[in-house]
């Protein structure tokens, strides 16, 4: 979980749920067990291994990563109301920052969702961890 202000990370959380990258829906299984260092779905940073990565996993077969932090506050977005608060378009999906049209391209992040995000965004999720 990254360091840094918490409402902004709830922002994004919510931004992501807000543009269908994360489901509203209650995942049908959830494991636990240290991370492996691939990317929480929840802040994009990597779960290491001296972590807790939990994985929730779907009734579609969709499999998403988070930091124990970042699960909870995935658990408590999604609870907070099942319906969108913005519009799909209103915020990119990674950062979870508002932007113009001129700012975004199309990204199919998970299964059939395909979210808006900034240009930035996606070319910093394309080159990974650094």
């Amino acid at each position: 979980m990254p360091e840094g202000n918490a409402p902004d990370l709830g922002h994004r959380v919510r931004a992501k749920l807000d543009a269908g990258f994360l489901p509203f829906e209650k995942a049908e299984k959830t494991f636990a067990g240290y991370g492996t260092g691939l990317r929480c779905h929840g802040c994009d940073d990597p779960i290491g291994p001296s972590q807790i990565e939990y994985e929730k996993v779907f009734a579609d077969g969709a499999t998403f990563l988070f930091h124990s932090g970042c699960a909870g506050l995935y658990e408590g977005e999604r609870l907070r109301g099942i319906e969108p608060q913005t519009s799909q378009r209103d915020a990119c999906a990674i950062c979870g920052r508002r932007f113009g049209t001129s700012d975004l391209i199309e990204f199919s992040g998970v299964g059939s969702f395909s979210v808006p995000v900034h240009m930035a965004c996606a070319a910093d999720r394309r080159r990974g961890p650094r």
